[in-house]
């Protein structure tokens, strides 16, 4: 699924709305979802997996210290 997102992100414009059927794409927040267990969909829209890709895998600025112990 790796490639098949990779390619998807960059070829499809924002308006587009990709729907997953077994197997959701792992790194993506579906837009919604359907059905359970085999039967289940998962909708993705464009937009909204380009503006999670975008935000900062830390929710903190990066001056600020690690939220544990951290050893160089």
């Amino acid at each position: 699924r790796l490639l098949q997102s990779t390619k998807l992100l960059a070829e499809l414009p924002d308006e587009a709305r990709v729907v997953a059927g077994r197997f959701p794409f792992p790194s993506w927040t579906p837009t919604s979802t359907l059905g359970q267990g085999l039967e289940q969909v998962w909708a993705y829209d464009m937009k909204e997996v380009r503006r999670a890709a975008q935000r900062p895998f830390w929710p903190c600025s990066p001056s600020r210290t690690f939220p544990f112990p951290f050893k160089h």
